[in-house]
């Protein structure tokens, strides 16, 4: 009998990833994530506790060949301690790029996340901060936007004077890093924005979310559950970047959205009206892939963005 239950279940994953993958032909080396896709009840209160304190007990990525890895923490405006992992480079650039990472503004940062960040360093020759803001399982909006304000001002009380400034993040850690640039007191301050499939506006309302609606890793489900568990107390502050009526004098940006992502056309929407409103952005949209398609580091797909990705960074840093 367990035989059967089990052969049932791998044969109702096996079929219904085939159908994904019929439905949105994922690039060489991706086929696995058309197995994998979150369901909605994953973000709520009892499953984030538990799959949190697994993430957080996973080992940080240590540094590679002249990178160092560096560990601490910073008090935030509530008193509270804020984790933060910095991968430095020996030879380092006087600027940083501050990384906020994705996970539905729910989830830890996973490792394959430090793994980009440390390879950010490496090949940019900039410092990488990763503040580990706290997620809505810890604290309800603006907790997490918070975090990561108070974060880029405590790197910038330490950065030597010229240094370049960027802020970065994937999906939720981009919609945070895209309101840093957008806050009166800190735009000027930033050089650049990386901002990789942005989660950008909360309506939900763009051809690709009404597209999407079954697409590998994630769906519009998903992002209707998030804002709803995120906003559970409260807008209180800065919410998507999407909601700024002014988006002239912000920081240039580099912004990457995947072909088969929910997500990909309110990415779009925003870097063109950050072009209208005459900043320069590049905008890159990925063939062939999914959200969070850069899980699978190894593919040739995900080496190609990250040579983007990091060529874009290192035209900032000179490097």
């Amino acid at each position: 009998m367990l035989f059967l239950i089990i052969f049932l279940l791998l044969a109702t994953i096996i079929t219904q990833a085939h159908r994904r993958l019929r439905r949105y032909p994922l690039a060489k080396g991706l086929w696995p994530l058309a197995v994998f896709s979150l369901m909605p009840w994953m973000l709520s209160g009892p499953v984030l506790h538990i799959a949190n304190t697994f993430l957080r007990l996973l080992p940080v990525p240590r540094g590679l060949e002249g990178v160092e890895r560096k560990k601490g923490f910073f008090t935030a405006s509530d008193g509270k301690k804020v984790r933060y992992v910095a991968y430095v480079p020996k030879v380092a650039s006087s600027g940083f790029m501050l990384y906020l990472h994705g996970g539905g503004f729910c989830f830890e940062a996973s490792p394959y996340i430090y793994r980009k960040c440390r390879t950010y360093a490496k090949e940019t020759g900039c410092p990488v901060m990763m503040v580990l803001y706290r997620t809505a399982e810890r604290g309800a909006c603006p907790r997490s936007y918070l975090d990561a304000k108070e974060g880029v001002e405590y790197f910038l009380e330490k950065a030597e004077d010229g240094g370049k400034v960027v802020v970065g993040g994937d999906s939720a850690g981009a919609c945070l890093a895209a309101l840093l640039c957008q806050d009166s007191a800190l735009k000027e301050r930033i050089d650049y924005q990386l901002l990789v499939y942005p989660v950008a506006d909360r309506s939900m309302s763009s051809p690709s979310a009404r597209a999407f609606i079954d697409s590998p890793m994630w769906r519009p489900a998903l992002s209707r559950r998030m804002w709803k568990y995120y906003l559970r107390g409260g807008d209180g502050g800065p919410v998507d970047p999407a909601s700024c009526k002014d988006l002239r004098g912000l920081p240039p940006a580099y912004v990457e959205v995947a072909e088969f992502d929910s997500l990909r056309d309110e990415g779009i929407a925003y870097a063109r009206r950050l072009k209208e409103a005459g900043v320069d952005v590049e905008l890159s949209v990925v063939k062939g892939t999914c959200h969070g398609y850069d899980f699978m580091v190894h593919s040739p797909v995900a080496r190609e963005s990250m040579k983007r990705r990091c060529v874009a960074l290192s035209k900032v840093f000179k490097r």
